[in-house]
């Protein structure tokens, strides 16, 4: 048995460290950073993440033309592929909408 694995059969079996006991330690330094800081690195997050969305890429293709399309499996596949991107958007934006419409029924 490795010093990690007998460090984690310690850590689970006898419950000699909890993440539990880091939050106050983690509550004091995340209130020494600064609001727009942590608001910056979500955004920076999102926008990373926004690469490999392909949803992101279908309504890309409403503004491409055809001869600039990629080829991968649904573009060639899906033969109406902006009525499928529109119905994708459409569909992403009904859940905000009834999310509002809930919060103000609440």
């Amino acid at each position: 048995m490795s010093i990690d694995q007998y460090a984690m059969h310690l850590a689970r079996n006898h419950g000699c460290f909890s993440p539990s006991v880091l939050t106050p330690l983690v509550y004091v330094v995340l209130g020494l950073v600064p609001i727009s800081v942590t608001v910056g690195v979500f955004f920076y997050m999102a926008y990373s993440a926004l690469s490999g969305v392909q949803l992101l890429e279908r309504v890309m293709l409403l503004v491409t033309p055809p001869k600039h399309h990629p080829n991968v499996l649904y573009v060639r596949k899906v033969t109406n592929k902006h009525v499928c991107a529109i119905l994708n958007l459409v569909c992403c934006a009904i859940i905000p909408i009834g999310l509002f419409i809930n919060s103000l029924w609440l």
